[in-house]
């Protein structure tokens, strides 16, 4: 949990750990995914305020699975004529809606393909997008196994494809500090109004005697990024954008004792440090 203080002006943040560790700062950067903002609402104290909350209930936010298998042999390269992957487009009038929203349809009508490894001789990667990719993550890999072998032998018209040794994944979706993939804008945050800027907008303002106003709660990782977000150098600007915005901050306080910062709570910490991180980008 995070806890603000605004009476207690040198360090009015306290961060309490799952383990019992407590850590007091003056300014802290929130860096947990989408997924996590979503699932923990409860985690800060007091509440975030409504639009800061609207913004984070009505992104996007969703599951892409990556499945490595490895083969002990690459059977698609003798295979006729031989091939660097398998594209799956299932010829049916059954609406993809349906396949995804009915429990009854195997998880890998959902697949997008499976792509040759050029570094990993034996190795297929399979790629899975959607709500599906969340189902997965609750299969063994001897199900997965069995399951892709059904699917390479239907793509590859072949009843002698061979079942994968190995299966290497993550479960970014059933693990409680990611809970997803990346985030997206959605259409119920256009309707509404909201802004990528919304889900970067600090919080908790607090008034300093000699810094005047300024945040204590930041935001940071790839779904604040305004124009590279889903990507991991958009995570990385991101940190660096609070970051900067931070240290341009009590340079400015420093320089400027006593003001009420209506030059820096415009340019700092996130509208001036998210332009540097997009000019940069």
């Amino acid at each position: 949990m995070i806890h603000f203080e605004p009476s207690i002006l040198l360090l009015p943040v306290t961060v309490r750990c799952g383990d019992g560790d407590t850590f007091k700062a003056r300014h802290v950067i929130f860096t947990g995914s989408l997924g996590v903002l979503k699932a923990r609402p409860s985690f800060f104290d007091p509440p975030l305020s409504t639009k800061k909350r609207q913004a984070i209930e009505k992104a996007g936010f969703g599951s892409t699975c990556k499945i490595f298998l490895q083969f002990e042999r690459p059977f698609w390269e003798e295979l006729e004529p031989p091939t660097d992957g398998f594209q799956t487009l299932w010829l049916n009038r059954q609406t993809e809606s349906a396949v995804v929203e009915d429990s009854n349809v195997p998880w890998y009508r959902s697949a997008l393909g499976l792509d040759a490894i050029r570094t990993h001789k034996n190795t297929l990667v399979l790629w899975l997008a959607g709500p599906r990719a969340a189902e997965v993550d609750g299969l063994s890999d001897e199900q997965i196994k069995q399951d892709v072998v059904e699917l390479l032998r239907k793509f590859a018209v072949s009843s002698s494809i061979p079942k994968p040794v190995r299966v290497m994944r993550e479960r970014w979706s059933s693990n409680p500090y990611i809970r997803g993939t990346y985030s997206y804008h959605s259409m119920e945050s256009t309707i509404s109004g909201l802004l990528i800027e919304d889900l970067a907008e600090p919080v908790w303002i607090f008034e300093d005697s000699k810094s005047g106003s300024v945040p204590a709660l930041l935001f940071a990782g790839e779904t604040t990024h305004p124009i590279d977000f889903l990507t991991i150098h958009g995570a990385i600007q991101s940190g660096w954008r609070e970051a900067v915005g931070l240290k341009e901050l009590a340079v400015h306080c420093e320089q400027h004792s006593g003001c009420l910062h209506s030059r820096c709570r415009a340019k700092t910490p996130v509208q001036h440090s998210m332009k540097r991180a997009t000019s940069a980008g």
